[in-house]
């Protein structure tokens, strides 16, 4: 909701509006985004979670009900990316936080490599000087699957307290009122899916990072948005969650990768 006000207050005050104007169409554009959107995603957290309990709402709920479109069009939802077939060798990767600490190490290791050749000195403002750019991957990579690790323990809270809580205190108020909770609620009911879509997502806004520069150098007016990780991991998995739901694991790879290259462009 903070990043959809923010973009209100910015968007109404560069159209000139007066600041009472600003707060008061920012408030009302804001709220009815993050009141209408959980609704459109609604039936396809419903397929996610096998409940009718909650929904999402987030900033980026719009492209989460595309992704499910995408899946929905081009999937198959017989196939989820939960059956995949993984090695008798490799069953240890079925564990969420292995799987990650992996993939986040392996893109560490890339782009620090990719710095060597083209700017070291980005690699030892990094990691500290004196750090070797493989330790330094590690402890990284450790850091963002223990913060992903906090973050799922307190999804489990929310599902188990707080939205039990949320419906005593609706059915007196609003009858039949659903919970719209942040996109990670949903991360649980499909971790192989997670990973997969925050890969394939993860390349796509490199490949709209580098399309995006070509535009740039064409007309220099268009400005250049540099990809998140963060976006990558939070949008990517999310948008693969949906479409999984709607479309299997092929509507997971190609929403991810449609979705996530055509949201890089957005902020511009």
């Amino acid at each position: 909701m903070m990043w959809i006000a923010t973009c209100c207050a910015f968007l109404f005050t560069n159209m000139g509006f007066p600041t009472w104007q600003v707060i008061v169409a920012g408030g009302l554009v804001c709220g009815a985004y993050m009141a209408v959107m959980p609704s459109l995603v609604y039936e396809d957290v419903c397929e996610i979670t096998q409940t009718r309990e909650i929904s999402i709402a987030h900033s980026g709920t719009f492209f989460y009900w595309i992704a499910g479109r995408v899946g929905k069009l081009f999937g198959d939802k017989s196939h989820s990316t939960e059956d995949m077939n993984i090695p008798e060798k490799m069953r240890f990767l079925r564990d969420w936080n292995v799987s990650l600490s992996l993939v986040m190490f392996a893109i560490y290791v890339i782009v620090s490599i990719i710095c060597l050749v083209v700017k070291p000195e980005v690699v030892a403002n990094a990691f500290g000087a004196g750090t070797n750019f493989v330790i330094g991957s590690i402890n990284y990579a450790l850091e963002f699957t223990m913060g992903i690790f906090i973050l799922m323990a307190g999804v489990r809270l929310v599902v188990g307290e707080i939205t039990p809580s949320f419906q005593g205190l609706s059915e007196k108020l609003v009858p039949n009122a659903v919970a719209g909770l942040d996109i990670p609620v949903v991360f649980p009911y499909y971790p192989t899916g997670v990973l997969v879509s925050f890969f394939v997502c993860t390349l796509a806004h490199l490949v709209a990072f580098v399309v995006n520069i070509a535009i740039n150098r064409a007309d220099p007016t268009f400005p250049v948005v540099l990809p998140s990780l963060i976006g990558s991991f939070y949008l990517g998995a999310t948008y693969g969650c949906v479409a999984n739901a709607t479309g299997g694991r092929r509507g997971a790879i190609l929403a991810a990768a449609l979705v996530g290259f055509v949201s890089h462009f957005v902020p511009a």
